[in-house]
């Protein structure tokens, strides 16, 4: 979808690949994703995606509870 309408997207391809690198592999600098994906499978691969979405979305609910708390205190 992307190669087809690259200016629908907003940001770079870099900037998800570089999420989906350090999701998968725990690093910054990895190997071709393709190749880390091949290697981990579909269901591995699947599992740590929504590990990581599992775990920001817990993140981003006690940043919001914390928001309310300061904003209330100040």
């Amino acid at each position: 979808m992307f190669k087809t309408a690259p200016e629908s997207f907003k940001g770079m391809v870099g900037d998800v690949a570089e999420m989906l690198r350090i999701t998968l592999t725990g690093r910054k600098n990895s190997p071709n994703l393709y190749y880390v994906m091949k290697i981990l499978g579909k269901e591995n691969s699947s599992k740590r995606i929504k590990k990581v979405i599992s775990f920001l979305k817990v993140r981003e609910q006690e940043v919001i509870k914390l928001t309310v708390l300061i904003y209330y205190l100040f």
